[in-house]
Order: structure tokens, then C-alpha cells, then sequence
């Protein structure tokens, strides 16, 4: 190498390997970001179907309990006319009792006939003398009317039962339909709300996913011309001795320092906090100017979720991202911890990664307004109760180890 013209020297050798090293370190980091991402959306989206899914089967074992309620309703209904049909059967049976009763009569003893085919007179039996005859037939004649009342008075009471059941079958049925009505037709709004939720959902979840591939691209990108930029610092000449000229444009204004898209190490975290975000008083309470009880140092994922373990849900706390350059609320929900990352925006403002998502001047103003505002419409979160130091030194110690006092919060 070296002999030929058209050979390469070793520093150019050396150069390409260098950025061909750096492009496929960007790639395989962006690759493995973007595998966790999908991961992510992927375990959102079995979470939300799996709601849905319990939430149809319960739709329809409220379903299946109004058909249950619609056979009883058509068993009213045959009771109804059951109770029409022995009203009918009372009636034919009183004109039948009325007819025998007619029957039963005996005729006046004016000569005709008798029940037995015989004639009868005045003489009558031997016996039966006029006063024995009288008596019984007023007692004949008083049993008849008893008889007749009894009847009368048992047909009235039954008519008036039979009634009032009718009617409170009718009753029963009435308001068993609109019961029925109303809850068929809560149950299809709340069918077309769910379906419309799955669609929203499953859109959000594409659009996610293009969003975050177009992020990753950028990133790439970024990563590969921030390689570029540290090869040719490394590669460029030394700084000229003071006593040269300076340079026509020594007056203008320097130059803000562009950071790359994301931290290398812990070092370059802690780095970041006390040049940027220590400056702006991120993670100190502005009521009481001390460290705020929420706030946590650059803490891991698993540490959080320990710190949480066991307390009562909305309980959260604040920690330092060693992944983004920003910060991560971590919070204790029903079923398991969430984790939300906030990004810090190079006008100095802070909000939530995505899309449409609300900006917050500082972080104390962020953390105070989802006290009253949940954080997802989904999950409802609520910032309510602040996870609190349990070390000592506290885990933030090394970001404010230039301070001569550290306010602990135990």
C-alpha cells in the first residue's frame, strides 16, 4: 500500500472503516430502538383487545339475560290468556249452574204436574199439613236466595281477581318491553362505541408505527452525520497560536452546540442535567425551592417499578431517562406500572413524545397539571400521590454533588 498511485493510503483505509463502523453501529441501535417500540405498541394494542374482548363478553351475557327476561315476558303473556280463557270457563259454568237451578224448581200445587209426572191438589199427603208445607217452602225459598247470593258474591270476588291479575300482567308486560326496548337499544350504542374505539385504536396503532419509522430514519441519519462531524473534528488541523490574526467573523455571536440525538452513557446524562436542566431548576419544587418529593435521579426501569411495588395506584415518580434527553414518569396503575417518556424540546419546553401532545414551560408546571388531567384518555392517569425517597443519600445526589446541601425527603 502506498507504492502505487491509485493506491489508498492507511489513513483513508482507516477513515472509511471508521465511518462504515459508525454508520452500522447507528443502524443496529436504531434497528434494536425500533424493535422495542413495536414491542410496545404491539403489548398496547393486546392489552386493548383483550378489554374488548372482555367487555363483548359481557355485552353478551347481558344480552343473553334480556332474552331470558323476553321468554318471561312471553310466559306473561300466555299466563294472560290463560287467565282470559278461565274467566270464559267461569261464565259457562254459571249459566250451566243457573240452568240446573231452574230445573230444580218445584211447580206451584195448582194442579199440574209434579217433578215425579204426578198431579197434585189441594189435598195434598195426609201428613203434610198447610203449616208444615208453608214452612218448607220458605225454608226452600231461603236456602235458594242464600244459595243465589253465595254464587253471585263468589262470582264477583273471582271477576275481580281475574281482573286484577290481567291487569297487573298487562302492567308487567308493558313495562317489561320498554325496559327491554331501552336496554336493546344502550346495548347497540355501546356495540357501535366499542367498534368505533377497536377502529381509532387500530388507526392510532399505524399511525404510531409510521411516525416512529420516519423517527427512526431521521435518527439513522443523524446518528451517521454526527459521526461525520466527530471524524472531521478529530481529522482537522490544531488551533492556530494566539499571536495569529484573528479571523474576520471573531464579532459574531457564537454558535449553540447541537447534541447529539441520544446520550451515549450516564455520564452524558448527568452532564446534560447540571450544564441544561439544573440551570433551569428541573426537579425543584417552586413553592418550597427545595428538591421536589417526585423527583428521582437517573434511575433504571426495574428500580422504579421497586420503588413503586406495593403502593396505592396513582402513586408516581420522576426520574432522569438515560435513553432520551429527558425524563420518565413512572406510575403505579391497576394492573401494572407505566412508564412515560418526556422529551425536551430545544426551545426549552417539555411534553410528551408524539403527536398533538400539550407543551409545558417546565417540568414542575408538567407534573402539576396532570394532577387534575389524566395523562392517556385510555388509562385516566392522575399524578396523586408522590413516590418519595427511601435512600439515603438520596438517588439524584450525584447530579447535585456540586451543592453543599442535598434536601432529602424520607
Amino acid at each position: 500500500m502506498g507504492e502505487h498511485p491509485d493506491d489508498k493510503t492507511i489513513e483513508q483505509i482507516i477513515e472509511e472503516e471508521t465511518i462504515a463502523k459508525a454508520a452500522k453501529l447507528a443502524e443496529q441501535e436504531a434497528e434494536e430502538l425500533r424493535r422495542k417500540e413495536e414491542e410496545e405498541i404491539k403489548l398496547k394494542m393486546k392489552e386493548e383487545q383483550e378489554r374488548l374482548e372482555k367487555k363483548l363478553q359481557e355485552e353478551e351475557a347481558e344480552m343473553k339475560r334480556k332474552q331470558e327476561e323476553a321468554a318471561l315476558y312471553q310466559s306473561l303473556k300466555e299466563a294472560r290468556l290463560a287467565a282470559e280463557k278461565l274467566e270464559a270457563e267461569k261464565v259457562k259454568i254459571e249459566k250451566e249452574e243457573k240452568a240446573k237451578l231452574a230445573e230444580l224448581k218445584p211447580p206451584a200445587s195448582n194442579g199440574f204436574l209434579s217433578p215425579g209426572g204426578y198431579a197434585t191438589c189441594s189435598y195434598g199427603d195426609p201428613f203434610d199439613t198447610p203449616d208444615t208445607s208453608a214452612k218448607a217452602q220458605i225454608n226452600q225459598k231461603q236456602s235458594e236466595e242464600k244459595a243465589k247470593k253465595m254464587r253471585e258474591r263468589r262470582s264477583s270476588e273471582l271477576y275481580m281477581s281475574f281482573r286484577e291479575a290481567r291487569k297487573k300482567f298487562e302492567k308487567m308486560a308493558e313495562e317489561s318491553g320498554k325496559v327491554l326496548e331501552a336496554e336493546w337499544e344502550e346495548q347497540e350504542k355501546k356495540a357501535k362505541e366499542a367498534e368505533k374505539d377497536m377502529r381509532e385504536i387500530a388507526r392510532r396503532a399505524r399511525e404510531e408505527h409510521r411516525r416512529s419509522t420516519m423517527s427512526l430514519t431521521h435518527e439513522v441519519i443523524d446518528a451517521f452525520t454526527h459521526s461525520l462531524q466527530q471524524q472531521s473534528i478529530a481529522d482537522a488541523p490544531p488551533v492556530p497560536d494566539k499571536n495569529t490574526a484573528p479571523s474576520t467573523n471573531n464579532n459574531l455571536p457564537p454558535t449553540k452546540k447541537s447534541r447529539p440525538p441520544r446520550p451515549m452513557c450516564k455520564n452524558d446524562v448527568i452532564e446534560w442535567f447540571k450544564n441544561v436542566e439544573r440551570i433551569k431548576g428541573s426537579g425543584i419544587d417552586p413553592l418550597t425551592g427545595k428538591t421536589a418529593e417526585w423527583f428521582h435521579g437517573v434511575i433504571s426501569r426495574q428500580d422504579a417499578e421497586d420503588l413503586l411495588r406495593g403502593q396505592k395506584v396513582g402513586t408516581y415518580l420522576v426520574r432522569v431517562s438515560e435513553k432520551v434527553w429527558g425524563y420518565t414518569i413512572s406510575y403505579k396503575a391497576i394492573e401494572r406500572c407505566k412508564h412515560f417518556l418526556i422529551d425536551t424540546l430545544n426551545d426549552g419546553t417539555y411534553q410528551f413524545f408524539g403527536s398533538n401532545q400539550l407543551v409545558h414551560k417546565n417540568l414542575a408546571d408538567m407534573i402539576e397539571f396532570h394532577k387534575t388531567k389524566p395523562i392517556s384518555g385510555i388509562g385516566k392517569e392522575l399524578l396523586l400521590h408522590p413516590c418519595k425517597q427511601k435512600s439515603d443519600p438520596p438517588d439524584y445526589a450525584e447530579l447535585f454533588q456540586e451543592e453543599d446541601r442535598i434536601t432529602t425527603f424520607l
